[in-house]
């Protein structure tokens, strides 16, 4: 299978003189996390909702006059068309990067996918197989991947709708690392973890998550995620606003021993951001 036929083709392109409000526009518009900057078809930039976050309104810059090309990830990962996924992700797994964009022969973008895509392509397939041996078995005893399901759901649950933060360490290992895209970097160990979950439920005291869609495959399990909070606490530097927001995103795990080790969780900062002030 060529990366053509997985990558979505419909990308949504920018120049380099682009503001990156007129880019975040076209983000919610287009309801996409990036956007691409190209240059006569050709790949030179790459513009998240997470840079905006972080490059841009983290360090006070004016979105209305920043161009793109000032805050753009240069260091793209780019992927033949021709090429296969293993071959792909070969090629790729060095890079610290989640979006890999596809070429032609002649270097001209043709599509875009991430590393959520191939994920959640790799766990559908590995599920359906799971399904199958399961029905061939129907007297085996409860499988590992239906612990990490139940262990996940309580993390949801108990942790992050209830706040109940000693139930943190019956959902996770000691050394649990959480990345997320509303912070700069990791957040790591159980304590740093309660402190994070407070500081969200100090800005929200009613969120709550909603699983949407979940399924294992091994020691990974896959989830799409809504919710909804009232802005009552300070957050990203906006003081309490009193709205109400619904956000949404997907999130992954890798389980040791019926526990999470380490966590992936990829909101709609953008959309959350916007709701609450934070861009205009």
């Amino acid at each position: 299978m060529g990366l053509r036929s997985i990558a979505r083709q419909e990308v949504v392109r920018v120049s380099p003189q682009t503001s990156v409000a007129e880019a975040a526009r076209l983000m919610e518009q287009k309801k996409v996390g990036s956007v691409v900057i190209s240059d006569n078809g050709k790949p030179k930039g790459l513009l998240t909702d997470r840079d905006v976050t972080l490059r841009v309104l983290g360090k006070g810059m004016d979105p209305l006059k920043t161009p793109v090309e000032q805050v753009m990830t240069q260091d793209l990962v780019t992927l033949r068309e021709d090429m296969g996924l293993l071959e792909a992700l070969e090629a790729a797994k060095d890079k610290p990067i989640r979006r890999f964009l596809v070429v032609d022969n002649k270097d001209k973008l043709v599509g875009i996918f991430t590393l959520d895509d191939v994920l959640y392509l790799l766990g559908r397939e590995m599920a359906d197989v799971a399904r199958i041996v399961e029905h061939e078995m129907p007297e085996a005893p409860t499988l590992p991947e239906e612990r990490h399901m139940a262990t996940l759901r309580r993390f949801i649950e108990e942790c992050w709708n209830q706040g109940k933060l000693d139930a943190l360490a019956e959902c996770c290992i000691a050394g649990y690392t959480h990345h997320t895209l509303l912070r700069p970097e990791p957040v790591a160990g159980l304590e740093a973890n309660k402190a994070w979950i407070t500081q969200m439920r100090t800005a929200f005291p009613d969120l709550r998550y909603r699983i949407e869609e979940i399924f294992t495959s091994g020691d990974r399990v896959f989830l799409r995620w809504s919710a909804t909070g009232t802005h009552k606490g300070e957050f990203a530097g906006i003081q309490p606003t009193n709205k109400k927001v619904e956000f949404s995103g997907s999130f992954h795990c890798r389980c040791e021993n019926g526990k999470l080790a380490e966590g992936w969780a990829y909101p709609d900062a953008y959309g959350l951001l916007k709701q609450i002030g934070a861009i205009g």
